[in-house]
């Protein structure tokens, strides 16, 4: 019994490491932007679906200069970025009573570590789901 459990704890976990930086383009003055790692699509059969999330930053103003996240490989399939600004500070994209908060999904080429975007934020109060719906078709 002791082996089984011991056979368990050494498997290796394999990871690539991404250097994501970003801009966005069309800034409101004083908001603060979250920007969100998504895998594509995750899991097999009836249990796969899309727009699994992995990591989320948030940062001040227009310019994520870096951000380093490490994606555990062989998990998921694809990557997506979602970027969404945040008007009044409660760090929720759209709340009930709250301004329209600008967002954009956007795919991202798994391969590429180095990844280096100019955003240009557009949908207003569309979480990741909807858009990415709306890439699908």
């Amino acid at each position: 019994m002791i082996l089984f459990g011991l056979a368990c704890i050494s498997q290796e976990i394999e990871y690539k490491e991404y250097e994501i930086s970003i801009e966005i383009s069309n800034p409101e003055q004083s908001a603060s932007h979250n920007v969100m790692l998504l895998y594509e699509w995750i899991g097999e059969g009836i249990l796969r679906y899309p727009m699994y999330p992995l990591e989320e930053e948030y940062f001040e103003g227009e310019t994520l200069q870096s951000w380093t996240v490490l994606v555990e490989q062989n998990v998921g399939e694809g990557l997506a970025l979602f970027v969404w600004e945040d008007l009044d500070g409660d760090e929720v994209h759209c709340a009930v009573d709250k301004e329209e908060e600008r967002s954009k999904l956007m795919l991202v080429d798994e391969n590429t570590l180095t990844i280096d975007l100019t955003i240009e934020l557009e949908e207003s109060c569309l979480g990741f789901e909807r858009q990415y719906s709306s890439i699908e078709d």
